[in-house]
């Protein structure tokens, strides 16, 4: 069985170099992305997002943490988002606190895929599923790094943005530019949400041109390596 459980791990290559946390990192990533947007964004809703947006910063922050200099920005920036954000829905409601939560969520989303991006395409071991599943958790990561900026730009331009669900329990500011960004990311262009600012038409071409060459670019790159070496 340990001999088994040796020939499993090298084969995956989760647990080399903590690449098993790729995987954590993606769990977190899909459950706030995937998860909390069901929810109304108070009561229960509103803690499992806090929740979710811890799991995430504790993650990220282990991803990136053999250098000490990504581990320190990344660990301020997240604690930063979340403590902000806090305070913001559940003590003091002023505008001051989600616009530190969203640049620390700019701050915070864009180093981690920055920093995973090139440890990624930096690697010169063989290919391992773990680097996969962190290909994977980097473009979610552009996505949601771009659903912070938009949700900075409403703040500070409002009406950047046509078609937003303000409904009171349907969803909030945050969860509307998530969907509108990987909408754009993926270059769906449903159309129900429209930038109007110029800044707002920037941001969205900006992560369709982004989105698109990571996909057609890098992507297929790690893919064909990890194929051309195959599993031993």
């Amino acid at each position: 069985m340990k001999g088994r459980g040796i020939h499993f791990e090298d084969k995956l290559g989760l647990f080399q170099e903590n690449k098993a946390y790729y995987l954590f990192l993606l769990i977190a990533l899909v459950a706030l992305i995937g998860i909390s947007p069901l929810f109304t964004p108070t009561g229960v809703g509103r803690f499992f997002l806090t929740l979710v947006l811890i799991v995430t910063l504790l993650t990220g922050v282990l991803v990136i943490s053999r250098h000490r200099i990504n581990r320190i920005i990344s660990l301020v920036s997240g604690l930063l988002m979340v403590i902000s954000a806090t305070i913001h829905d559940f003590f003091h409601p002023l505008g001051l606190f989600s616009l530190i939560a969203y640049i620390a969520g700019i701050v915070f989303f864009l180093h981690v895929s920055l920093v995973l991006i090139y440890d990624i395409f930096s690697y010169r071991r063989k290919v391992v599923v773990g680097l996969l599943y962190g290909a994977i958790s980097v473009y979610l990561l552009i996505g949601i790094s771009f659903a912070f900026g938009y949700s900075l730009v409403e703040i500070i331009h409002p009406e950047s943005f046509k078609g937003i669900f303000k409904e009171l329990g349907l969803t909030s500011l945050f969860s509307s530019m998530l969907y509108f960004s990987f909408i754009t990311l993926t270059t769906l262009g449903y159309g129900d949400i429209t930038p109007l600012t110029r800044q707002a038409i920037v941001l969205s071409y900006l992560e369709a041109i982004g989105g698109q060459m990571y996909l057609t670019i890098l992507v297929p790159r790690l893919v064909g390596m990890y194929l051309a070496q195959g599993v031993d």
